[in-house]
């Protein structure tokens, strides 16, 4: 998969079929398949139905063609880039196994409890941050306003709001240049970089680790409960991460491990799970009975959310003071430049 076609289906996924129509078009498709229509009558009702989005018609639609020719509903829904890999891999499960109803409970979970970087961190503090980029747009302009009061070069080379924005005039496009580039970096590599190199990705990779054991223990518990056992979670895990190299390689280190002998916590520890985790898990199942690990991975779902839901509240208390920290000695060094200049130039002018 290409960067280009990987923008194209954030910008899809995330703007125009977000999470919101997307809930939506899965409840509908619920209703449908609980009320005994086959799939494929499911989808050819919602692409032809009036009360769906635009764009849950076309991706029913693309699911349709491709149910029709034999290559299951799953490759339709990949190929319209209208939803996430993510959910594509548990609906490629739910196609394999034939258990619709409970994969779309799993999708509404992770909808309605989405705890993504983006929601829980950037989308609460785009207030702090819209003022924080306002103030450094106008840091960025104090030039063209100091010289309309004086062009006195001593003068303005004293000034610190002149010096900072000549400091940004310099500095301030390599620097968004090199934000850019290390967030995609960072957006990039995530699922993909093994060993030293994700050093790189510094908190962002502690923060994603966490999401993955989050979203395995939730299909894990899911998978349970329909009687899976722990190397069959393993393989269709191994579909619901397909787009992921990292975790795919966590994955089947971890299936291997297992099905050489060592016990499923063991295989996990370091792998998809962090080993603290693991050892919660073995202490839920203390006995290892195939009936306790539906509830032990249900209760890590729960402690993992928190644990997730606290460390975004962390990151965004964080971002917050250092955007309010910005603007404060941005708002100073101008307010302060500003009306050096205007006094000295004005009321007691060096002419006089």
């Amino acid at each position: 998969m290409n960067l280009l076609d990987t923008l194209l289906r954030w910008w899809n996924c995330t703007l125009r079929f977000d999470r919101g129509k997307r809930l939506i078009f899965y409840r509908m498709m619920r209703a449908q398949l609980s009320a005994g229509l086959p799939l494929s009558k499911a989808l050819e009702n919602l692409t032809e139905s009036l009360y769906v989005y635009p764009e849950a018609a076309i991706a029913a639609r693309r699911a349709l063609q491709t149910l029709r020719t034999g290559d299951g509903a799953a490759k339709g829904f990949r190929d319209s880039r209208l939803v996430p890999l993510s959910d594509v891999g548990v609906i490629r499960v739910a196609e394999r196994r034939g258990n619709w109803l409970p994969a779309l409970d799993t999708l509404f979970g992770e909808i309605q409890q989405p705890q993504t970087f983006f929601v829980s961190v950037i989308s609460p503090n785009a207030y702090f941050l819209i003022v924080l980029g306002v103030a450094l747009i106008l840091a960025f302009l104090m030039q063209g306003i100091l010289l309309e009061i004086t062009t006195d070069p001593q003068t303005l080379r004293q000034n610190p709001a002149y010096q900072l924005s000549v400091w940004l005039d310099q500095w301030l496009l390599p620097l968004l240049a090199a934000s850019g580039a290390y967030t995609m970096l960072v957006l990039w590599g995530r699922p993909r970089w093994q060993g030293s190199g994700r050093y790189l990705l510094l908190p962002f990779d502690r923060e994603y680790r966490l999401r993955v054991a989050l979203r395995y223990s939730r299909f894990a518990s899911l998978m349970h409960r329909q009687g899976a056992g722990h190397v069959d979670v393993l393989n269709d895990a191994m579909e619901l991460f397909a787009a992921e190299p990292y975790v795919l390689r966590q994955l089947r280190d971890a299936r291997n491990a297992h099905t050489g002998g060592l016990a499923i916590e063991r295989a996990l520890a370091g792998r998809v799970l962090n080993p603290q985790h693991a050892g919660l898990l073995q202490n839920m199942a203390p006995q290892r009975l195939t009936t306790s690990y539906p509830a032990a991975y249900a209760a890590l779902t729960e402690l993992l959310q928190a644990l997730l839901a606290k460390r975004h509240q962390s990151l965004l208390v964080a971002t917050r003071i250092l955007a309010l920290i910005g603007f404060v000695v941005l708002f100073l060094t101008m307010a302060g430049g500003i009306f050096t200049m205007f006094t000295d130039s004005v009321f007691f002018p060096t002419h006089l």
